[in-house]
């Protein structure tokens, strides 16, 4: 493998965001680290997630939330939270030790699982009553 040093710029960009488990209200994401630094020694991922809103003034509009100093030695990550049946979108930032920062990865969008239901079923029961004499 051939691994370059950039001296300008930021670290290159982690793997695209692979989406390994959905629920309800969470989901496991993971990606690949860069696999050379350019030089610029990983410190930290920064995740951006948001879901889609339709406005009349503007034809679309994503409502950005940021997740910061995702370990470096992470290569996954869990959401929690999450607004079930709702469409979001993510990516992932690498971020060198000295604040440069790659590119956003090219966004991954994802749907949370509708909300299980919970079924229960009460086995009714005879009771025998015994006297002992």
């Amino acid at each position: 493998m051939n691994c370059f040093l950039f001296l300008s710029g930021g670290p290159p960009s982690p793997g695209r965001v692979i989406v390994l488990k959905q629920e309800s209200n969470s989901v496991v994401l993971s990606w690949r680290k860069p696999a050379c630094d350019g030089g610029h020694f990983l410190q930290s991922y920064n995740l951006r997630f948001g879901t889609f809103d339709f406005f009349f003034i503007y034809p679309f509009f994503y409502n950005y939330i940021y997740v910061y100093n995702i370990s470096a030695s992470a290569a996954n990550y869990t959401l929690k939270g999450l607004v079930s049946r709702t469409t979001y979108t993510v990516s992932v930032q690498a971020v060198g030790v000295d604040d440069t920062r790659s590119s956003y990865t090219p966004s991954v969008s994802f749907v949370t699982k509708a909300p299980g239901i919970m079924l229960v079923v009460f086995n009714s029961c005879i009771l025998n009553a015994y006297t002992i004499i």
